[in-house]
């Protein structure tokens, strides 16, 4: 369960970088997205935030661990997504 909710905030770590421009221009040298595009990006990018929260909380079977188990796999997840962005 816990790797579900590692690469579900690495999904999300991701889809949020796809919607500011610099990034997007690094990791896909496409055309910069609409407003609609970039908004559903968004929103994808929170629903695998919350489902990764979620996922934690499941596995801990207690809000306040699973939160905090959540928060050191959304910081490994930052990381590992960091690290891939200087390697590109």
């Amino acid at each position: 369960m816990m790797v579900l909710a590692f690469l579900l905030a690495l999904a999300g770590c991701f889809a949020l970088t796809a919607t500011m421009q610099k990034h997007r221009q690094q990791i896909f040298r496409s055309a910069p997205l609409d407003g609609g595009a970039r908004f559903a990006l968004r929103a994808l990018a929170w629903l695998c935030f919350v489902a990764s929260a979620a996922a934690t909380m499941q596995a801990e079977r207690f809000v306040g661990i699973g939160l905090v188990c959540w928060f050191g796999v959304f910081t490994a997840a930052a990381f590992v997504q960091v690290m891939l962005l200087s390697y590109v």
